[in-house]
């Protein structure tokens, strides 16, 4: 299954709303596979229902019924789902335990959608619906394609979204960016880990590639991570690997990685095994991200 890339920008504000229904896709052909990436990042909401669990859910069953309905040429979709699809929030860090691709958020829909329940809770659990609702529809419809889901935790790495702004930079990326921002300085605390998987972004990019290249993936999860990260290491690697940063970059413990904090231990070799994917490192990526954003400084796009 040869993958292309096309020659038209995609322009995400001129894009159909996905939880439109039905989702208005024109008859096309000649198109083999179709990846579905879209799906809201946010916890603030007033409503978690409506603002936060049926967007995700209604676009992941409309795009799959117009697929199925006006793209007779597809044969495979891939489905960008999350480590939060698979990770238990009421266990907290679960020391010893290992997470791999038989792991579901427990979350029901009941306890999702209450009034007190926390957004951070709701959206985890939201993308765990989307994603079985996903893998109910091919199961009960029987569609001329197949399935697979890339499940990728925290992603990190350069950001090459040409109207990129510091400003308004993705969650993940803000989580670099304030540990190295012109505001900062070394005297500063290291933040908390929000959370503490991560993987590259280009890494994620070539597991949506090798899911549709490799046959055998099909009708699969795959857990695509790189690794447990904290914070400590981040400033570690910022102010060892790029100088100019060395004044604006929190100290911190130095050396003192996890700091004593005890996690669970992430499984993605099946997406090794499997896709074949070769993961980069911790001081790669975050090199990387941090001169994306001087980048950004530079051209004044803050």
């Amino acid at each position: 299954m040869p993958v292309t890339e096309s020659a038209a920008p995609f322009d995400a504000s001129r894009q159909p709303t996905l939880s439109a229904r039905p989702f208005p896709m024109k008859r096309f052909g000649g198109v083999d596979g179709v990846v579905h990436t879209a799906g809201p990042f946010k916890i603030d909401v007033e409503d978690n229902e409506r603002d936060l669990i049926r967007p995700v859910l209604e676009g992941t069953r409309n795009i799959l019924e117009a697929i199925e309905k006006n793209a007779p040429t597809v044969k495979r979709v891939v489905l960008t789902s999350s480590f939060a699809s698979m990770f238990d929030s009421s266990k907290g860090n679960r020391p010893g335990y290992v997470y791999n691709e038989k792991d579901w958020n427990p979350t029901t829909y009941e306890e999702a959608t209450r009034k007190d329940s926390p957004g951070f809770v709701s959206y985890l659990a939201a993308k765990s619906f989307a994603e079985k609702a996903a893998w109910d529809f091919v199961r009960d419809r029987k569609p001329h394609f197949d399935l697979v889901a890339i499940l990728p935790p925290w992603i990190f790495g350069p950001n090459k979204n040409a109207t990129a702004n510091l400003a308004k930079l993705n969650m993940s990326s803000t989580d670099i960016y304030k540990q190295m921002s012109p505001t900062c300085k070394p005297t500063d605390p290291v933040p908390v880990n929000s959370f503490w998987s991560c993987v590259d972004v280009r890494d994620v990019a070539q597991a949506h590639v090798r899911a549709f290249e490799v046959p055998e993936a099909g009708g699969q999860r795959f857990f695509v991570c790189m690794g447990n990260y904290s914070n400590q290491q981040v400033v570690d690697i910022l102010r060892e690997k790029i100088p100019e940063l060395r004044d604006r970059v929190p100290v911190g413990k130095p050396g003192s990685g996890f700091g004593g904090v005890e996690l669970y231990t992430p499984d993605m070799s099946k997406s090794i095994r499997v896709l074949g994917l070769k993961y980069r490192d911790l001081d790669q990526t975050i090199v990387d991200a941090a001169r994306s954003f001087l980048e950004l400084e530079r051209k004044g796009r803050s």
